[in-house]
């Protein structure tokens, strides 16, 4: 499977899906707003900064931000400098910040080492966010459906395409990558999802879902990849199993007598990925691909047989898989976003 994905994101459209808000009220110690405050938002997953002026009321706001940990200050002539640091951006919610201003006689900086608060005050919508950092720990089969079996109210296996998410089957649930739809046109399932090791966030949305997300039946997932940054990174992965760590309790023998196969168990896996990122030009164009090879083998759930006097036999079930993504990303400005797509498998 070749795919190729030209996106032209806007702010007022599939740009919201992707990204995040940072907005607050900032006021002195005395609980008077303050007007005039610079504040610069500034972190890895953002092409420069992000910076705003703080209004006659106090208040501010950052839209268009890429998922992640960022760093936030805050400077007014006459006042403390305040650093405030860890402040979690999240796919599709709007992190709200109080912030207070201390006066100084001499220019001073004030660094705050604490989380930013996560939860959104602004938006209804019943939703689960699954981070990079949870993907890579997760003690999991290294896939999207495997994934989404950890969200509430999913009921049996996605994978398998037998179970449900918020009460709707798995044809009901509205898949997206990138801000593009993501559904398989035959099956309806999921299709083209990306690498494992190349996702930045999951957003799953199973409550209150916005109304141009369309013809969701029960949940909505909104999948953001990563794009590289200001900073080479990269790291290479490999996981290996076999069937030394399952065991069959009964012999073979026992097994012919019973007339049933061994269970459908993993005889070997090998799971091996490459990732690299980084700038091509510095704060205006940067990329991130990454390469992937999976093999393993299976025990069918065939039940042996014997048919006109000729013995069948369990068989293993074979699988090898290739796959690469190729991503591109560029900024003309805070509202407009440009990126290329290119996936095989």
């Amino acid at each position: 499977m070749l795919a190729l994905v030209l996106s032209l994101n806007l702010l007022q459209a599939q740009i919201t899906r992707q990204t995040g808000t940072v907005r607050g009220v900032i006021k002195d110690a005395n609980g008077q707003p303050l007007p005039g405050v610079n504040i610069t938002l500034y972190g890895p997953n953002l092409m420069g900064k992000a910076t705003d002026v703080s209004r006659e009321d106090g208040s501010f706001r950052l839209p268009a931000i890429p998922p992640g940990s960022y760093n936030l200050t805050a400077e007014l002539s006459g006042f403390k400098t305040l650093t405030l640091t860890e402040v979690i951006v999240r796919v599709g919610l709007t992190v709200t910040l109080d912030l207070k201003m201390e006066q100084a006689a001499v220019e001073e900086q004030l660094t705050v080492v604490a989380k930013a608060p996560e939860i959104d005050v602004q938006k209804t919508k019943v939703t689960t966010a699954v981070t990079s950092e949870q993907i890579a720990r997760l003690p999991l089969n290294r896939s999207l459906t495997n994934v989404l079996n950890l969200v509430p109210s999913t009921v049996g296996t996605i994978a398998t395409y037998s179970g449900s998410i918020h009460g709707t089957l798995w044809r009901g649930v509205t898949y997206e990558v990138d801000g593009i739809n993501a559904n398989c046109p035959t099956t309806g399932g999921a299709f083209g999802t990306p690498q494992f090791d190349a996702i930045e966030e999951i957003e799953v949305v199973t409550g209150s879902l916005p109304a141009q997300v369309g013809t969701t039946g029960g949940a909505f997932v909104n999948i953001v990849t990563k794009s590289g940054g200001n900073n080479f990174s990269g790291q290479l992965l490999t996981y290996y199993t076999n069937k030394d760590l399952s065991q069959v309790l009964f012999p073979d023998e026992q097994l012919k007598a019973m007339n049933i196969g061994k269970p459908s168990f993993s005889l070997y896996d090998l799971d091996t990925s490459a990732l690299l990122g980084g700038p091509i030009i510095k704060d205006k164009l940067w990329f991130f691909t990454d390469l992937a090879f999976t093999k393993s083998s299976t025990w069918s759930p065939f039940r042996p047989v014997t048919i006109l006097g000729t013995p069948y036999d369990q068989y293993k079930v074979p699988r090898e898989n290739y796959r690469g993504n190729l991503k591109l990303t560029t900024e003309f400005s805070r509202k407009l976003r440009f990126f290329t797509y290119f996936s095989y498998s």
